[in-house]
């Protein structure tokens, strides 16, 4: 039996209503559970053939549905978004077979985010298509004035379905470059994006560190303030600051104080020099059979270091003093990038290279602690 423009337009709305509870799925851990999961040996394997038919799919839905067409082989037309919606839910059924406890909860973060962002520009195009095929489906009830107007829509529709299958394919251009990346790939990403955030001010603080009394004019470093209001914002925090022992007027009495500043800031510029070496090289330095645990680990112990550092950098800058807060910030950030140099030796399989490289880093890093 042929499919007919009122079958179209049921399916239409049939699918768009399954693709709006597969999103509030992804929003709420217990619903998404719900879905049944594949049980596939090589789910990732999977993936990739998916998303180069869901690709396939769009693009032939991108074709049928052209304006003034579609409506002549509605067949077509069905026969094309149903390929298309039995994929997303073959699709959908292997990202709930996905457990971060199988890859790591890093890059299972990453693939269901990159889903999500596919199923909400498939939605996109669903509702798109279900308004084109309505106008049609109305058109023969419309004045002949009407007609032309919906004839104008009809047009801009057009434009706007070709945009969203161009979403649907960067979208799944991204979904595919995730997986074949896997969770080493992922962890790349992340330590690239840290490596930036290292660097963003490290230039401003290696400079104050040659010479912080150059600095003592400019009580607002970083430009926090930026009106008249920041006179009293300024002096209250003088006075925390005098409360703590260590206003700006007594080091400059203390002229051991400012040593040791010049000297603790020296030291640890030195030492983020290092990390960031440590950072670049990391994901080069894990193979690829590296344990979902270890690289969640790296990729939490690496988020807190760049944080503490950004800490430890703005409180010299401000209070221009090693306070404890300095100290503790220093001792963690110490403590974590041992905890990393462990875990790439402990995953470099014998590897003599790099335990020999680790062991070097380590070494670098330990003077003058």
């Amino acid at each position: 039996m042929a499919r007919t423009k009122e079958d179209l337009e049921e399916l239409l709305v049939s699918f768009k209503e399954a693709l709006e509870f597969w999103i509030s799925c992804f929003r709420n851990e217990k619903e998404f559970s719900k879905i049944k999961a594949a049980e596939v040996t090589n789910p990732f394997d999977e993936f990739l053939k998916l998303i180069s038919l869901i690709r396939a799919h769009t693009t032939k839905v991108g074709i049928v549905f052209k304006p003034h067409t579609w409506d002549k082989e509605p067949e077509a037309a069905f026969n094309a978004l149903e390929s298309l919606s039995k994929t997303v839910v073959f699709l959908l059924s292997l990202c709930s077979q996905l457990k971060p406890t199988m890859i790591s909860q890093l890059f299972h973060t990453e693939v269901i985010d990159a889903t999500k962002s596919l199923i909400d520009s498939i939605y996109s195009l669903s509702t798109e298509l279900l308004s084109l095929v309505h106008q049609e489906n109305t058109k023969s009830d419309t004045s002949a004035e009407a007609k032309e107007t919906s004839q104008g829509q009809t047009d801009d529709e057009s434009d706007i379905r070709l945009i969203s299958v161009g979403k649907i394919w960067s979208n799944c251009d991204a979904l595919e470059a995730l997986v074949k990346g896997g969770s080493l790939g992922v962890l790349a990403k992340k330590l690239k994006q840290s490596l930036a955030l290292v660097n963003d001010g490290l230039d401003e603080f290696e400079e104050w560190s040659k010479d912080p009394d150059a600095f003592e004019d400019d009580d607002d470093p970083f430009g926090f303030d930026s009106d008249s209001d920041s006179d009293e914002s300024n002096d209250e925090e003088k006075d925390r600051i005098h409360d703590n022992g260590s206003d700006t007027e007594s080091l400059n009495n203390k002229p051991n104080d400012k040593v040791k500043l010049q000297e603790f800031a020296q030291l640890w510029l030195s030492k983020i020099k290092l990390i960031k070496l440590l950072l670049s090289s990391l994901a080069k330095s894990l193979p690829s059979s590296s344990s979902e645990n270890i690289i969640d680990a790296i990729h939490e112990s690496q988020k807190e270091i760049v944080s503490l550092i950004d800490k430890l950098i703005v409180t010299l800058m401000l209070d221009k003093y090693v306070d404890d807060d300095c100290v503790k910030y220093t001792k963690k950030i110490e403590t974590d990038c041992k905890n990393i140099i462990k875990m790439v030796e402990s995953a470099s399989n014998g590897d003599e290279k790099k335990i020999r490289w680790c062991q070097a880093w380590n070494t670098k890093f330990s003077e003058n602690i």
